[in-house]
């Protein structure tokens, strides 16, 4: 089952693709749960915050700590 992370203040690297229907997210590890393939994370919009699904990790060997994930806009309904 798909779980939501909120990223809405946290520290993360977001890079939006084909007018930020699909982008990739990067971060390091700080204690709170990892992310995975079908979960959901809400992102930083303004006042508000957009959500995206995981559809890739990518793996990133050094540091160890630092996880990258492919998304895709994800409205929610």
């Amino acid at each position: 089952m798909s779980e939501t992370h909120d990223w809405s203040s946290r520290d993360y690297v977001f890079n939006p693709l084909d007018g930020g229907q699909r982008g990739w997210a990067s971060f390091w590890e700080d204690g709170r749960p990892i992310p995975k393939v079908d979960d959901y994370l809400l992102l930083r919009n303004g006042d508000r915050a957009t959500r995206y699904q995981v559809v890739g990790e990518r793996d990133i060997d050094d540091p160890e700590d630092q996880h990258l994930y492919d998304l895709k806009f994800a409205p929610r309904s």
